[in-house]
């Protein structure tokens, strides 16, 4: 496959001069060009410098291109690919499926890398918004309602002959008040609960677009034909915007608590179900009574904020620090490419093309296999 990108000092020249008579900057990050007054790429963010042009050259001053590819020789997405990945996910948000929703985002963000820059920043912005809301709901789990066992039945509590002992019985025809009749309630789930509900989620959502015929590209799904064509730097864009997260805390950047088991409270030590029973000597009788009071320590709630966790059920991840990613390769300081070593990045050879690198100069990291992670 003939290379995009041109890394030879004559060929970079040549694209300096052409790109400032056209007045377009192409960002060195992701191969786009960058839109006349921005600081940074549209499309990956990374910040393009703009260098003034010598006194003697014709065109602006003030236009600077840094080494890479036409803007019209690269692979790109249509647009429309990337509505309908945000139609896919709006339709699991409306179902519920938060988890599935968010990997249709998320490669809906990873389709608009490779749009058409322009709109691209406006479907991006909403591809975020609906991220967010996707993230924020999927911080609940269904779980089996605690108050009726999952029966759905209303349950009422009766006396008993043993004393300090309770009985319960089913009411049927009564629905449970707690969760109306459905025997599941939905509640803040634990890390771990979480983590189970997002590789489920990873399941279904390979089998769609297995069936839609869509090529995987590390985590991203491209329609067919698109990851032929990619350049190097673009498969290392797509690599990096999917990279796998931490496998401690699968990318929460939060592991459950052990001092309270993830439920983010303890039971008080110094009462009995939020009351203290003090005892009081009668003058009259001569007998000791007690009377119960509730307790100052946990104002009668029998429970406390676990200290460890602040009462989230949460604790900061030792193998990320929080971040929620592996480390950044040491090789290609997280860019997920190097120069390639045949050429040296020039990416000919005596003037015939580098077959190492198909001419772009370089090539995808193998510390990393592009995703700038280890």
């Amino acid at each position: 496959m003939r290379s995009f990108f041109w890394f030879s000092s004559s060929i970079a020249f040549l694209l300096i001069a052409a790109a400032a008579i056209a007045q377009i900057t192409i960002c060195q990050g992701c191969g786009w060009e960058v839109g006349e007054g921005l600081d940074k790429c549209g499309h990956c963010s990374k910040a393009v410098e703009r260098k003034a042009a010598p006194a003697d050259q014709d065109g602006p001053s003030d236009v600077n291109v840094t080494p890479g590819p036409e803007s019209e020789d690269l692979a790109r997405v249509d647009k429309d690919a990337v509505a309908q990945e945000v139609k896919l996910a709006r339709d699991q948000l409306k179902a519920g499926d938060f988890e599935l929703a968010r990997l249709f985002l998320k490669n809906a963000s990873v389709l608009n890398l490779l749009s058409d820059p322009a709109g691209s920043e406006v479907r991006g912005q909403a591809i975020a918004e609906l991220l967010q809301a996707s993230d924020s709901r999927g911080l609940m789990v269904q779980a089996k309602c605690s108050t009726c066992g999952g029966k759905g039945n209303r349950v009422m509590k009766i006396g008993s002959l043993v004393p300090g002992e309770e009985q319960t019985r089913e009411v049927q025809g009564s629905k449970c008040q707690i969760c109306k009749g459905a025997g599941i309630v939905r509640r803040a789930g634990t890390i771990d609960e979480r983590k189970f509900s997002r590789g489920q989620a990873a399941t279904r959502y390979a089998t769609i677009q297995q069936g839609r015929r869509y090529m995987r590209l590390g985590g991203a799904w491209l329609p067919p034909g698109v990851s032929d064509v990619l350049s190097t730097l673009q498969r290392a864009v797509v690599m990096r915007a999917t990279a796998s997260p931490c496998e401690e805390c699968a990318g929460f950047g939060k592991t459950d608590c052990g001092g309270c088991e993830a439920g983010g409270v303890l039971d008080c030590e110094a009462c009995e179900d939020g009351n203290v029973f003090i005892k009081v000597n009668a003058e009259l009788t001569k007998m000791t009574l007690s009377r119960s009071e509730k307790c100052k320590k946990c104002r009668g709630k029998g429970m406390l904020l676990c200290s460890k966790c602040g009462g989230s059920g949460g604790v900061l991840c030792r193998e990320c620090n929080g971040s929620g990613s592996r480390p950044a390769c040491k090789r290609c300081s997280g860019e997920g490419h190097t120069s390639c070593r045949k050429c040296r990045g020039a990416g000919t050879i005596a003037e015939e093309d580098c077959e190492d690198c198909g001419r772009e100069g370089a090539v995808l990291c193998k510390s990393c296999n592009g995703d700038g992670r280890r």
